[in-house]
């Protein structure tokens, strides 16, 4: 009897499978001194969400907002409907680095050759 509650604590414990977390390893690619991170599924849905926000338009007249008006014609050129990292730099007074962090994938880009 005892060797049967012992096999089936063994067989229970055995069978029981540890729950793992993972972290995105695109947060090893952060660049030191960045100020701001934005993390996102879809790139171009969320650029069209910020172009579209009457809060983020009392901005227009700011260095920031101008550097993000420009960094968002990037949506035009990439295709990125997995999660993204946009790391945002300073590199200067009123001047932002801007990186993007994706995982790599053949069809990313959406550059017409002719």
């Amino acid at each position: 009897m005892r060797a049967c509650l012992f096999f089936c604590v063994f067989v229970f414990l055995i069978s029981c499978q540890e729950t793992t977390t993972t972290t995105s390893d695109l947060i090893k690619h952060i660049p030191r001194k960045t100020a701001v991170i934005v993390k996102t599924k879809d790139y171009s849905t969320m650029v069209s969400v910020l172009r579209n926000n009457d809060f983020i338009a009392l901005f227009e007249e700011t260095p920031l907002y101008e550097s993000l008006s420009n960094y968002s014609r990037l949506s035009r050129y990439v295709d990125l409907k997995e999660e993204t990292l946009l790391c945002f730099s300073p590199i200067g007074k009123n001047d932002y680095e801007l990186t993007l962090i994706t995982h790599t994938r053949p069809d990313i880009t959406r550059i017409d050759s002719t």
